[in-house]
């Protein structure tokens, strides 16, 4: 976020030493804001911005497609304005598959966005507790799974009798050959 030119609040103060009328410069799209997260979140005071950009295969070839001015409140926090951007972008640029975001897309911004064809890949949000799935039973036992982490996970009975949640392995397939 780029910082704001003037720390002031407000355009006007009076010095408490000499009763001056002092004029500050204030920048009045500045507002507090919280970054790099829920668990390492700071405060800061700025300007918030958006921008959405590709790159190419060389070096120092980023270029900017979107910006926009995230102003807060309800309806126009970046998430909201990262949908709207990207989904412009994605009527100029038909052949886009996805977007790669930061954790500040929660599900139904993912959801907007595959709905317009989009592949979204962001940081799993912290605060999501586990979803059971569904329940399977190729076997006589069965085995319930849950979404965790953004993963397939089993949920699973220790020694101890409290249950965990196992991510369900991964299996690389590879294509078959001719």
């Amino acid at each position: 976020m780029p910082k704001a030119p003037s720390k002031a609040r407000k355009q006007e103060t009076v010095d408490p030493v000499t009763g001056d009328l002092r004029i500050h410069r204030v920048d009045p799209a500045a507002r507090d804001y919280y970054e790099n997260g829920e668990k390492a979140k700071r405060p800061v005071r700025g300007t918030k911005w958006f921008f959405g950009s590709g790159r190419g295969d060389g070096y120092w070839t980023r270029v900017i497609l979107t910006f926009a001015h995230v102003a807060g409140g309800e309806y126009e926090d970046e998430a909201a304005i990262a949908v709207r951007q990207f989904s412009q972008l994605k009527t100029v640029l038909p052949d886009c598959m996805g977007v790669i975001y930061d954790g500040a897309l929660r599900g139904v911004h993912r959801d907007a966005l595959a709905r317009r064809g989009l592949l979204v890949i962001n940081k799993q949000h912290g605060s999501v507790n586990p979803v059971f799935y569904e329940r399977v039973k190729p076997c006589r036992s069965g085995h319930e799974l849950w979404c965790d982490q953004g993963r397939i996970a089993e949920s699973i009975r220790i020694d101890d009798g409290t249950r965990v949640l196992q991510p369900v392995p991964i299996t690389r397939l590879e294509p078959a050959s001719a």
